[in-house]
């Protein structure tokens, strides 16, 4: 070894005159030029480590931004459609949300989050998207989920806070001394209740798949564990994703190449690791190479196994689709901690049935209030944590509605059960307004010819249905128009 040691030196030296040969500052002797390059080297790291935080800042604004123009809107699911058409849907969004080369830079990167809420006798499904975008998806969703309706929801289903604060004692401790005085009433605030969560990653290299299966998802397995909660209880699955361009493809290549060179497996890592650790790599790659020259022979390559090149089949094959940054957060929230642990391992328990190449792993939480408060502001992170699903992957659990066997099943699911009509044509008025269709988050007025209110009208109803309102209200236009009109068998609250 100690001749191969003296080879490399030689090397080193050769390259410090070749040096000095091309660059005219560099006719010093050859201790002065190692200052010399270490200093550029110095500048060149820190100039390189000035735009990575400044990249990481104008990220930070971005999605701040984004956060803010976020809309919630909840989906009220009757059938569900193959998980192939749910792909497709996902491919659609991909392409709606992409930025890429300098639109990036000036607009951010969009993102959107998928969430199933439960609390007692109640599961609901929610999607939340920039404002901007709410248009195009909603025209999106119902080409794919003709029969659902999406309606705006002006509050969020997340409580602001959880914990007490300093705040909080202060202020009752004010009420107690002030209250001879204000005789105001003292009352402690009950808004604490235990928060329990975890964030779903990959386990291996984001290049291997996992399973799949298009004739099942996951959604019946994940509601099985947000169902018979108490009252107190509540249970919130939320899945970020955000549309990558093909860069992590190209990469995703080169490291397949490498696999199935040196039979090395990937490990999971992020593009700040990943890249030192290449340039490592390239550097014993140059000097294996320099070795190989002067007569050291490198030990023979690796024998993939029959798994091995199955891997390698199955990774290139995902590469193949475009990808999605995913963020998968699952909360549970209730006055017994050991209660949320149950639940938040019952719903992760789910996603053991997509364990094949690849498979999902839990992430422990230790700064539970900083998890609370990136699930309540639909946060997702500065840097890539390279948690990448593809259409295929995220079909199965993202975007995906029950159908009506499922809804038979899960009694507590809000659903649609009348289906929506569209109004017929030429019924939309503002005068004598009888009825309001609703068909697809649009709301119609529809109203009845003046020659008609000349002829009887009948209602007929079960006690409580709204009869009275809805005479009422007609009735009502009609005396501010100074018309008359006769209600029979009217009841004394309606007269009143």
């Amino acid at each position: 070894m100690e001749k191969y040691a003296d080879i490399l030196y030689e090397k080193l030296l050769w390259m410090i005159e070749k040096i000095r040969d091309i660059w005219s500052f560099a006719k010093d002797d050859p201790e002065d030029l190692m200052r010399k390059i270490i200093l550029m080297l110095i500048i060149l790291g820190g100039a390189t480590l000035v735009c990575y935080l400044l990249e990481i800042i104008l990220e930070l604004i971005h999605n701040r931004r984004i956060e803010k123009k976020l809309v919630l809107l909840e989906i009220l699911p009757k059938e569900t459609v193959k998980i192939k058409e749910t792909e497709s849907l996902i491919k659609n969004i991909h392409s709606l949300l992409l930025n890429t080369k300098w639109r990036k830079w000036l607009y951010g990167r969009p993102y959107m989050s998928f969430e199933i809420a439960a609390e007692k006798d109640k599961i609901k499904f929610y999607v939340k998207i920039p404002e901007g975008y709410k248009q195009m998806l909603e025209e999106r969703f119902y080409s794919t989920y003709s029969d659902v309706a999406i309606r705006k929801i002006e509050e969020d289903y997340i409580p602001e806070r959880v914990w007490r604060t300093p705040r909080d004692v202060i202020v009752l401790f004010w009420n107690l001394i002030t209250y001879p005085i204000r005789k105001k009433r003292i009352q402690w605030k009950k808004n604490h209740i235990s928060v329990y969560g975890t964030e779903m990653e990959l386990a291996f290299h984001h290049v291997f798949k996992l399973k799949n299966n298009r004739d099942k998802d996951l959604l019946a397995s994940i509601l099985a564990g947000m169902k018979d909660l108490e009252w107190h209880e509540k249970v919130v699955v939320q899945i970020l994703a955000r549309p990558l361009d093909n860069k992590w493809q190209l990469n995703g290549r080169s490291i397949l190449e490498k696999f199935e060179r040196d039979g090395k497996r990937p490990k999971r890592g992020s593009d700040f690791a990943n890249f030192f650790s290449s340039l490592g790599e390239q550097l014993l790659d140059e000097i294996n190479d320099e070795l190989e020259q002067s007569g050291y022979k490198k030990s023979s390559s690796h024998r993939k196994t029959r798994m091995e090149r199955k891997e390698i089949t199955v990774a290139s094959e995902k590469l193949l689709e475009p990808g999605f940054e995913t963020v998968i957060r699952v909360m549970a929230m209730g006055h017994f901690r050991r209660a949320n642990k149950s639940r938040v391992k019952a719903i992760t328990s789910a996603f053991s049935e997509l364990d094949k190449e690849n498979r999902f792993k839990r992430d422990f939480i230790l700064a539970r209030r900083l998890f609370y408060s990136r699930t309540k502001n639909r946060r997702i992170y500065l840097i890539d944590r390279r948690n990448i699903l593809t259409t295929s992957e995220l079909a199965k659990f993202f975007l995906r509605l029950p159908g009506t066997e499922l809804l038979d099943e899960f009694q507590d699911i809000e659903a649609l059960r009348i289906k929506e009509f569209a109004p017929p044509k030429g019924v939309e008025t503002q005068k004598n307004i009888i009825a309001v269709n609703t068909y697809r988050g649009k709301q119609t007025l529809i109203g009845i010819k003046d020659q008609d209110l000349k002829r009887h009208l009948v209602v007929q109803g079960k006690t409580g249905s709204g009869k009275s309102e809805w005479a009422k209200t007609l009735m009502k236009e009609q005396m501010e128009r100074g018309r008359g009109f006769m209600l029979i068998r009217a009841t004394w609250k309606v007269v009143r």
